[in-house]
């Protein structure tokens, strides 16, 4: 058996249009058969199935060459050298699936030559061919698989397709010359035809012009038989299940092929318990194949014995199976609590009985747990988990914080994937408590004093019970809440400065309670003090400064007052400010008279305040004033008017720091004048007076003042200045006459002087 050739076109896209041409004379060409292996003549399967190469194969060959001329005139011919075939589609059992005829070549197609303008027609044919064109599709048969060349207009003939030519919509391929030589080379034409053919005797037609030629009849029996009908039988593995009610059992549902081609079936399952459903993976195959069918309950699912239909619809058909699943009852128990209330004082514990009794199904273990518990409380049990039928001890525990009142404590018990629930009510009852208050809650202390606060127990709950605040400080050290105490923190000169965290405490009847009080200790008010500079020198009459600076050491600051002792007689002393409040500075100032005695004081200045004194000590020098005298020598001198005269002027230091002294003399006579060198001097010192006279200074004896001013003091003396006239001196007049002459150039003229 052959495959289908690979040379057959694809399916074409469209169908063409019909065309005809007219009827002359046809040539028939005898034919040959090729046997098919397994089939009989009559189209029956052979003894036993014969096993097939599933697919497409050549049932039949003949060759349907032939060549047509016109007669006279002879201008029209028509030559076909092919082969016709008929194919069939087996599969593996040799039963036939399709049936095609396919016109083509021995190698790469038919080849058709034309001359002139004659058409060709090739179709299928049953019962009988076709002799006059007009009735070519009466008997025609099959639909166009592939053709080639496609349909077109070539150079010498056209190709057509004509698609639906009866009312079976059987085609023709048609082609026609348009009066040109023509060769048609590769042509290959393929029919589809109807399963209905089988066991028939079919015709492969060339049918050339309209009554032309009838040029190649080739007559084939198409053997073989349809496969048989589908069909499919059902089973399911194991055919019964017991579940557990809640729970699923499972099962393999086959559907094995009995005959014809395999068609997807669907499974279901009918007659299921309340609350159980059955589903199936997949949900439909293709025979012979296998589903898994799962069936689920659910707790409510009755118990008892159920006969589940298992069904498989596909291909028009339905097969079922039985099924057969029994549903047990699920693990059950009840749940009780005995007493199912009790009452415990905060801090305390109860107990109670918890009984978890088989219902039905087998026992499971089950585990104990409580929830809505109070604050603060615990519930364990002994044992925590057991086999009902049985009992388990709940302890429900509380801590002084658990809060009083009534609880309802749900008990839980779970096992086997059920949970059962039952109540027990819960009294807590509150235990003596008492709250602790201290106010103020802080304060603040001079080391070596003591502050005072309020502490107060205030009864929260309970019966009251004395409580005890501390062994000292506390007056009372103890009383019965709500009580208040008075306590007292002492400190000393040495307690060290900062802020401490106290903890008061008050602890009676089993309770402590602790409230936190912050202290302050405060060093004592404490400072330095300091001058400067240190010493100082003023003369007596005179005042200096100096700056006392007082320095906060510790403490809070407090006002302190500035004073002096040990000053000289006729000083005194202020300060500005004369008190302040350190860190701060004052100037003090202190003044002299000019009879202070000259000498060096140690004076001690004080600051006082706050019940603190510091001293500093602060060095004077009293220095006596300036003074000097004042001399001058020679005492008198004489002069002639126009000349000058000298004489020495001496400042002579007498007491105090030596300045400098600035000279000059008054009461001098008309055109005279007097000089120093130098003009000032510090005393001891000499300086050169010079007194000059003018010539108009008028003779006589004159008493000059001689000053010397220096350092706020001012001391003179006398010098007797006499000026004499001068003698008389040569002297002449001088005269010209006469006054004024004429001369001519180049001449002379005289004059008497």
């Amino acid at each position: 058996m052959l495959d289908e050739p690979r040379w057959i076109a694809a399916w074409p896209p469209g169908r063409g249009s019909r065309h005809r041409s007219t009827v002359m004379m046809c040539i028939v060409l005898a034919v040959s058969s090729l046997g098919l292996a397994g089939v009989t003549a009559s189209g029956a399967p052979g003894p036993g199935p014969t096993a097939c190469t599933a697919g497409w194969t050549v049932v039949a060959q003949q060759d349907d060459s032939f060549t047509w001329t016109e007669p006279l005139p002879g201008l029209r011919a028509v030559s076909w050298t092919g082969i016709v075939q008929l194919l069939e589609n087996l599969d593996g059992n040799c039963y036939v699936l399709g049936i095609r005829m396919r016109y083509a070549g021995p190698v790469n197609g038919g080849t058709l030559a034309i001359t002139q303008n004659p058409f060709v027609s090739y179709t299928v044919q049953y019962p009988n061919p076709f002799t006059n064109y007009g009735s070519v599709g009466v008997n025609a048969y099959g639909d166009l698989v592939t053709w080639s060349p496609a349909a077109g207009t070539y150079l010498g003939y056209t190709v057509e397709t004509h698609f639906g030519i009866n009312t079976r919509g059987a085609d023709e391929y048609f082609v026609q010359g348009v009066g040109l030589g023509g060769v048609v080379s590769g042509v290959q034409v393929v029919f589809g035809l109807p399963m209905s053919l089988l066991g028939k005797t079919i015709y492969a037609q060339i049918h050339v012009g309209m009554n032309l030629c009838q040029c190649s009849v080739s007559s084939f029996f198409v053997p073989g038989s349809a496969p048989p009908p589908f069909d499919f039988a059902l089973s399911v593995n194991p055919t019964s299940g017991t579940v557990t009610a809640g729970g699923s059992v499972t099962a393999s549902v086959t559907a094995t092929l009995i005959s014809g081609t395999s068609t997807a079936v669907t499974f279901s399952a009918t007659g299921l318990p309340a609350g159980a459903t059955a589903s199936f993976s997949p949900s439909q195959c293709l025979p012979t194949c296998t589903s898994t069918m799962t069936i689920s309950t659910t707790t409510s699912t009755p118990a008892g014995t159920y006969s589940i239909t298992v069904k498989a619809v596909g291909g028009g058909l339905t097969r079922t199976t039985s099924y057969s699943l029994t549903v047990q009852s699920p693990f059950n128990f009840s749940l009780s609590v005995s007493p199912t209330a009790g009452t415990v004082t905060a801090g305390g514990s109860v107990t109670a009985s918890v009984t978890a009794t088989l219902v039905s199904g087998t026992s499971t273990s089950v585990t104990f747990s409580a929830i809505g518990l109070p604050s603060g409380a615990t519930a364990g049990f002994a044992p925590s988990q057991c086999v009902p039928t049985c009992t388990s001890t709940m302890t429900i525990s509380t801590t002084t914080s658990t809060p009083p009142g009534t609880y309802s404590i749900t008990v839980k018990a779970v096992g086997g994937g059920v949970t059962r629930t039952t109540t027990y009510s819960l009294t807590v009852q509150a235990p003596f408590d008492f709250s602790l208050a201290v106010n103020p809650t802080s304060g603040t202390v001079t080391a070596g004093g003591s502050v005072t606060a309020s502490v107060t127990a205030t009864l929260v709950s309970g019966t009251s019970t004395a409580v005890t605040f501390g062994t000292s400080g506390f007056s009372p050290s103890q009383c019965a809440p709500t009580c208040t105490s008075t306590m007292t923190i002492s400190t000393t000169t040495s307690t060290p400065s900062g802020t401490y965290s106290i903890t008061v405490k008050a602890a009676g009847g089993g309770v402590t309670r602790t409230k936190t009080y912050s202290l302050t200790v405060q060093s004592p008010f404490d400072f330095t003090l300091s001058v400067s500079p240190t010493s100082d020198t003023v003369t007596a009459g005179g005042s200096v400064t100096a700056s006392l600076t007082a320095t906060l050491v510790s403490g809070t600051t407090t006002t302190v007052t500035f004073s002096a002792t040990g000053l000289p007689a006729g000083a005194s002393v202020s300060f500005a400010p004369s008190q302040c409040a350190p860190t701060c500075t004052s100037t003090m100032t202190i003044s002299t008279t000019t009879s202070t005695p000259a000498g060096t004081y140690s004076i001690t200045v004080k600051a006082v305040g706050g019940g603190v004194t510091r001293t500093k000590t602060y060095s004077l020098t009293v220095q006596s004033p300036f003074d000097f005298s004042l001399a001058v020598d020679p005492t008198s001198g004489t002069v002639t008017a126009g000349d000058s005269v000298t004489a020495s002027v001496t400042a002579t230091l007498v007491s105090g720091s030596s300045t400098a002294v600035s000279f000059n003399a008054t009461a001098l006579p008309g055109g005279a004048t007097a000089s120093f060198a130098p003009s000032q001097c510090v005393p001891t010192c000499t300086a050169t007076m010079t007194l000059s006279t003018a010539t108009s200074t008028p003779s006589g004896t004159y008493s000059i003042t001689v000053k010397a001013v220096g350092g706020g003091v001012t001391r003179t003396t006398g010098y007797t200045l006499t000026v004499e006239s001068p003698p008389p001196g040569f002297d002449f007049a001088l005269s010209v006459d006469p006054a004024a002459g004429t001369v001519t150039a180049g001449g002379t003229a005289t004059t008497s002087a």
